[in-house]
């Protein structure tokens, strides 16, 4: 089962104007995790909608014990990614039949 929490920490980033600074919710399976990020997005007619971005990381010890972040999944982790973004598509879809 899937870990959920609506206040997920990310690792240091880099952020442009538009990134938000924190997940509106996060989908952890073991070292697994897809980040929900929700940003306002203005269009050419000066209307604005909101978009949802996900970010699929996995979490690592290095050599010297430290918790480090990768964008890189190993094999043994294909599963737990497919299911982290499959449960990151269904809370994107809450969200947006709740809105």
């Amino acid at each position: 089962m899937a870990n959920t929490s609506s206040k997920a920490e990310r690792p240091a980033e880099k952020q442009d104007a538009t990134s938000p600074a924190h997940p509106v919710e996060r989908v952890s399976y073991g070292n697994v995790s897809a980040s929900i990020f929700v940003r306002e997005h203005r269009l050419p007619n000066s209307k604005s909608i909101v978009k949802y971005s996900v970010s699929l990381q996995r979490s690592y010890l290095d050599r010297q014990g430290e918790r480090q972040w990768t964008n890189t999944l190993d094999e043994d982790d294909l599963l737990a990614g497919a299911e982290a973004l499959t449960d990151a598509f269904k809370v994107i879809w809450r969200k947006r039949r709740h809105s």
